[in-house]
């Protein structure tokens, strides 16, 4: 099949271009170990003597993420079950990805004497970040609010090994139907414009702290973009100071910045 009906076929079936370029990448990829890398065992010759040009979609057509604000957030999570509503609010103090909320284990928990540190961070390991981004990757450190502490407080005692559980279990993913439910029943907008997943959440985390003046560099360390092995590259002022950043998430009820964005955004509810 060739690339431009391979592209319109998918596009037809309304594939984001995005999804798409996932496709052609690993094609180019192969294509390009063929032509390099890859060896006849005889002849010792290279498989293709010129990879083909594959170009990528521009991606224009993705989804934006959506910014809760507080009211929606409290919509939101009320629809939910006990267990999710827990990872939601867990998610959207901490900044974390979907399967590092999943998979947040207890020996992860970070054991210090200092008061104020105890039980407020978990360190996500650089082996498990590898595995899930396929890539390399640090360890990241997950600094508690009040709010997300009090949330972990609760699981504990629930199951030997992980945070968040439902009947016994790990819970696979936060994007169910128990969350699809709940964004529809919250009046959360349901067009084509906007993600309608989990992301919603680390992106408001983002967000809100951005909104309350918080450096470029500390989002980022607390987001997990780029950052050292952290039982040796944070001092406790450092990670004092990264506390103190996601305490103000308890504080800050209403950001007026968030209404003046929805507002010129023509948004499609349920």
């Amino acid at each position: 099949m060739q690339f431009n009906t391979f592209v319109n076929h998918r596009l037809s079936l309304g594939r984001k271009k995005k999804t798409v370029n996932l496709a052609l990448s690993v094609v180019r990829r192969i294509l390009n170990l063929a032509a390099r890398s890859w060896r006849h065992p005889e002849s010792d010759l290279t498989w293709l003597e010129t990879p083909p040009l594959i170009t990528l979609l521009p991606v224009d057509d993705s989804r934006r993420a959506y910014t809760l604000e507080w009211e929606e957030q409290e919509r939101l999570l009320k629809g939910m079950l006990s267990y999710l509503s827990q990872m939601a609010l867990y998610k959207v103090n901490t900044g974390c990805r979907e399967q590092e909320v999943c998979n947040l284990k207890w020996a992860w928990e970070w054991k210090t004497n200092l008061p104020e540190l105890d039980g407020r961070i978990f360190i996500i390991p650089s082996s498990f970040r590898k595995k899930v981004r396929d890539r390399i990757m640090d360890d990241k450190i997950v600094v508690l609010n009040d709010i997300a502490k009090s949330v972990v407080d609760a699981r504990r005692g629930i199951h030997k090994d992980y945070v968040f559980t439902y009947r016994g279990r790990k819970v696979q993913r936060m994007n169910n139907n128990g969350w699809r439910s709940a964004w529809r029943k919250a009046g959360l907008p349901i067009n084509k414009d906007f993600l309608r997943g989990v992301h919603n959440l680390r992106h408001t985390f983002g967000t809100r702290l951005r909104l309350l003046g918080v450096s470029n560099e500390t989002r980022r360390d607390l987001m997990g973009h780029t950052v050292g092995n952290m039982t040796s590259h944070y001092s406790v002022a450092g990670i004092m100071e990264l506390l103190e950043a996601v305490q103000m998430l308890c504080k800050s009820r209403k950001s007026p910045a968030l209404s003046i964005v929805k507002i010129r955004s023509g948004l499609q509810t349920a």
